[in-house]
């Protein structure tokens, strides 16, 4: 069973997941990374959702396929019953 902190704590993460400014050759390679950022917060709210509807092995599924920064933002206690 996930707790309501695990919850809330994944919620956070997803949160503070904001993209920073970092140095790009071009404005192209920045667009491209803003929308790369965008699709994880995307992808972890889709997860989070799951998670909350008691989708444990779909949301499994999806965050199993999340690079490993992005799976990094689930927290471990989540982790641990949808990974399984």
């Amino acid at each position: 069973m996930i707790k309501a902190i695990d919850i809330k704590q994944f919620q956070e993460n997803i949160d503070k997941w904001v993209w920073t400014k970092q140095r790009y050759e071009t404005q192209e390679e920045f667009n491209e990374m803003v929308e790369v950022h965008r699709k994880d917060r995307s992808d972890l709210s889709e997860i989070l959702d799951l998670v909350k509807e008691g989708k444990y092995k779909e949301a499994g599924t999806n965050a199993g396929n999340l690079d490993t920064i992005v799976r990094d933002e689930i927290p471990q206690n989540v982790w641990d019953i949808i990974g399984k």
